[in-house]
């Protein structure tokens, strides 16, 4: 919206060089308009601030200053309200275009009277003509006066009224208008300018505050409010990798958030236990404390949802920790893929390796980074939509991970189907086939030679 105050003037004033801009915030505003602010302001390219080509050495600084909603309520309803009555007012001034126009009339009968007699005394008329024009030019005149002041003052009470209400408004909305801070000013090289819309979704409104610096040390202020949209990307879900886990006293397990859309512009959790005897949490990783029972709770600092985790403690017990004195651990896990393609819609299955083969506890825990890509249940991963997620193997003994890039592609890519319009070309036998045909070959070549030599040997004899 582009200067509300200006708009007022702009649509109402009839006689614009009979009103001033009034001071905002005990500063004067630009009253030469040597600063253009701009028309509009988007979220994206922002808006441009023009200086007038006179002020040729200059520095230009600007800053935004959002206005809440009730604020900006209240401006546009001094507006609504102070338009009606300034439109009202104009109506008065405009009915005295018919006493402007008896003025004008009364002024040109004047001239004419004025102008007989002015005849009358350069030709040597009558003494009794002159004195009748002479009379006649001073009733005009004194009809033209009467009626000038009684006009002129009519007129200087309604242009009073109507400049007092406008600055009634203007003070109105100056009083409701934030103020710069001195110690936010940003310096701006050619004008551009940039609001800050990504904390905000939906409509947002702000004044832009402009102050032109001039060579000589002149400070000139000027003000605009403007309604935007707001660029911020609101989270939709969050949920937890595990929903419940049982832990054993001492023992820690991590726990990653999932946040739903990735591109979510405000993506800081905050964790919290409701019974820190039992476990406490810190940046996802949850230690068992004594036994019982605790629920983790994982929440968005924007939209504030939630997503908790039940852990179950359980004491440690002189067997159970003979038994850890014989435990195995975990040194490594591996899986059999570490990066797999698949078309929308179809499933594979993912095989974890746990090193050494003997480890005690070779419990594998799955999740994806990428919900809305692909899910994992199991180690069976399935393609939800295109796109890229990354499928994690976790340990329950040592929280070891492995990882497997998930491609999903549209439609299955991952190899050509046969052409039933290209006739199949055989393949050479390699087998028993070619082998007698090799030994028939052989025995036919041997005929035919034997004969050779015994007819040549007849006709030696």
């Amino acid at each position: 919206m582009k200067k509300l105050k200006k708009v007022i003037i702009l649509s109402l004033i009839v006689l614009i060089a009979m009103f001033n801009k009034v001071d905002a915030h005990s500063v004067e505003l630009d009253l030469d308009n040597l600063i253009s602010l701009p028309q509009n302001i988007s979220n994206l390219s922002g808006g441009t601030i023009y200086i007038d080509s006179k002020v040729t050495d200059y520095t230009l600084y600007y800053q935004f200053l959002v206005l809440d909603n009730n604020t900006y309520s209240q401006i546009e309803k001094i507006i609504e309200d102070g338009k009606e009555e300034l439109e009202n007012l104009k109506a008065l001034i405009n009915e005295l275009d018919d006493d402007r126009l008896e003025v004008e009339q009364l002024l040109e009968i004047v001239n004419e009277k004025k102008a007989i007699y002015d005849n009358l005394v350069e030709n040597s008329g009558e003494e009794d003509e002159i004195e009748t024009a002479m009379q006649e030019y001073s009733t005009a005149v004194d009809n033209y006066n009467k009626k000038a002041t009684e006009y002129n003052e009519l007129l200087e009470e309604r242009k009073t009224n109507y400049n007092n209400k406008l600055e009634e408004i203007n003070n109105n909305i100056n009083e409701l208008t934030p103020m710069y801070n001195e110690n936010n000013w940003k310096e701006t090289d050619d004008g551009q300018v940039m609001p800050d819309t990504s904390d905000f979704s939906g409509e947002i409104h702000f004044v832009l505050w402009a102050k032109l610096v001039c060579s000589d040390g002149t400070t000139v202020y000027d003000e605009d409010i403007y309604t935007t949209t707001g660029t911020k990307v609101e989270i939709e879900s969050i949920s937890l990798s595990e929903t419940s886990i049982t832990l054993n006293e001492g023992e820690s397990y991590n726990l990653t958030v999932n946040i739903i859309p990735e591109e979510a512009t405000n993506k800081a959790v905050n964790w919290s236990s409701d019974n820190e005897d039992v476990a406490i949490v810190e940046n996802g990783t949850v230690t068992a404390i004594s036994e019982g029972t605790a629920t983790i709770t994982v929440s968005s600092n924007d939209g504030n949802l939630k997503a908790t985790c039940e852990v179950t403690v359980k004491k440690k017990t002189t067997t159970e920790d003979e038994d850890n004195n014989d435990k195995i651990p975990v040194e490594s896990i591996k899986l059999d893929k570490t990066t797999i393609s698949l078309a929308k819609g179809s499933s594979t299955k993912l095989t974890a390796t746990i090193t050494p083969e003997n480890a005690t506890n070779k419990i594998v825990n799955w999740s994806s980074d990428n919900e809305n890509v692909a899910k994992v249940e199991n180690g069976t991963v399935t393609a939800i939509s295109e796109g890229t997620a990354t499928i994690t193997a976790k340990s329950s003994d040592g929280n070891l991970i492995a990882t497997c890039e998930v491609t999903v592609v549209p439609e299955d890519l991952s190899g050509a189907k046969d052409d039933p319009t290209v006739a199949p070309v055989p393949l050479p036998n390699t087998g028993n086939v070619s082998i007698l045909f090799a030994l028939v070959f052989l025995a036919v070549s041997f005929v035919i030679i034997f004969k050779i030599i015994l007819k040549k040997y007849k006709d030696i004899i």
